[in-house]
């Protein structure tokens, strides 16, 4: 059952990501979208395989006991994750138009490595600014694609 919110869940932020794109120009909008239309895909998948298997489970007559519909101790800490990525999502989607691609890229990669643990400052600055490094060379100096700037900056 939890795959088929998270399946939801992925579909609605993908399809308002796309919404989104449609104020880009059309050679920067080109790849987020892409990205965006496989992410809606998978989880257009995800959620008919989960709702297959529980058809199947249904029609073969096998019932949840009580039990198994408790959480896992472990559970709360994994919603509070979920939310938290998703929350993030949300934020980026409104930052990349206000404070620019690349600072919000950076932003929202050093907060979500830290949603996923405590990591070391040292690793967190090398995780967050060398992805960004890369796709500044590939995107902007490579590919001449340009990105968002940002109102405020």
């Amino acid at each position: 059952m939890r795959n088929i919110f998270a399946a939801l869940g992925i579909a609605v932020l993908a399809a308002l990501a796309i919404w989104h794109t449609t104020s880009f120009p059309a050679e920067s909008a080109t790849w987020p979208r892409s990205v965006l239309i496989v992410m809606l895909l998978l989880s257009g998948i995800l959620l008919v395989a989960e709702l297959r298997g529980l058809r199947a489970a249904k029609s073969a007559g096998r019932a949840r006991e009580p039990e198994a519909e408790k959480s896992p101790p472990g559970e709360a800490g994994q919603r509070r994750r979920f939310l938290a990525v998703n929350a993030l999502m949300l934020g980026y989607l409104v930052a990349v138009p206000l404070a620019g691609f690349y600072l919000a890229t950076g932003v929202f990669l050093a907060l979500y490595l830290a949603c996923w643990g405590r990591p070391r400052p040292l690793p967190l600055v090398l995780l967050t600014l060398l992805p960004l490094a890369v796709l500044y060379a590939i995107v902007t100096l490579g590919l001449r694609i340009p990105v968002p700037q940002g109102l405020l900056l």
